[in-house]
């Protein structure tokens, strides 16, 4: 099995030529983003999961003003991505790359089969739940996480593929994953997770579904099961609601209507939660 850095790096690389396919996606996203900034001010913008920068219009945001931090495990594809839009050099972009939003996966690449226990899923669900990524500096007007998610999950089910086993841990990622974004995140803030639901590869009838008809699909594919692991939409807001730790630091959390992405060879149905970070206190 591939170490899970090099496993990104390809999925980066097989997509990096996906611009104009991710057009669709990409205007979404950036809608959302933009209507997340604060008027009258230079916002400063931290990107999760930036990647190849193909799901967000930077230009667009430098132009309003924004100052953008991309952040991702992989620095040739931000490189990639900044290229490609033409902002080489502008002072608006910094790039953070090599940062592990998890803390896990070197321990993660030394798991086998053999090595899983229950004890040891509960000692990596509980260090999840403890862990900040000391190289993010916070104090951000908008934070977004990529569609990062699903893949921090994915990195747990190559390892742990039992999901039975693995979802205890699963569920410490998702949970610290939304506290780490508003925790980002400015006194009245946005903390944005963009996340995919379900794919075509399980749900083949998101290639033809209209856009109006998707979230009665979505509602047919939930009640049956049919969702990645740790992403079904409704948990997520419940969690974002009731989490002694999430519930305190919210005022507002409204999650988007879905959408769908054609990536590559695949189509994806994507939301995105809103999170209102709680305004200073007087």
């Amino acid at each position: 099995m591939k170490p899970l850095g090099d496993l990104q790096q390809e999925r980066n690389r097989e997509s990096g030529h996906a611009w104009e396919l991710y057009e669709s996606h990409r205007n979404r996203v950036t809608s959302i983003i933009l209507s997340s900034m604060l008027a009258g001010q230079t916002n400063r913008i931290c990107l999760l999961g930036a990647g190849n920068c193909n799901d967000v219009d930077l230009r667009v945001l430098a132009e309003r003003g924004a100052e953008i931090l991309l952040v991702d495990l992989d620095a040739e594809a931000m490189v990639r991505g900044v290229t490609r839009q033409g902002l080489a050099g502008d002072s608006s972009i910094t790039c953070l790359p090599g940062i592990d939003l998890t803390g896990l996966f070197n321990r993660l690449e030394l798991l086998s089969p053999e090595s899983v226990s229950t004890e040891l899923v509960d000692q990596l669900a509980q260090d999840a739940e403890l862990y900040s990524p000391p190289e993010l500096p916070g104090g951000f007007h908008v934070v977004a996480s990529l569609c990062l998610l699903s893949q921090m999950i994915d990195a747990v089910l190559q390892k742990i593929p039992n999901q039975q086993v693995a979802i205890h841990l699963i569920r410490a990622i998702r949970q610290r994953h939304l506290q780490l974004l508003l925790n980002q995140c400015v006194p009245g803030g946005s903390a944005i997770l963009f996340t995919e639901i379900v794919s075509s590869d399980t749900a083949p009838q998101l290639a033809q579904v209209k856009d109006s008809d998707l979230p009665g699909l979505l509602s047919q594919l939930l009640a049956s099961g049919n969702y990645f692991t740790g992403l079904h939409p409704g948990i997520i807001q419940q969690e974002v609601s009731t989490h002694p730790a999430l519930a305190a630091l919210v005022s507002r959390c409204q999650n988007q209507p879905p959408w769908k992405w054609q990536f590559l060879c695949r189509e994806y149905a994507v939301t995105a939660f809103v999170m209102e970070q709680c305004p200073q206190q007087a």
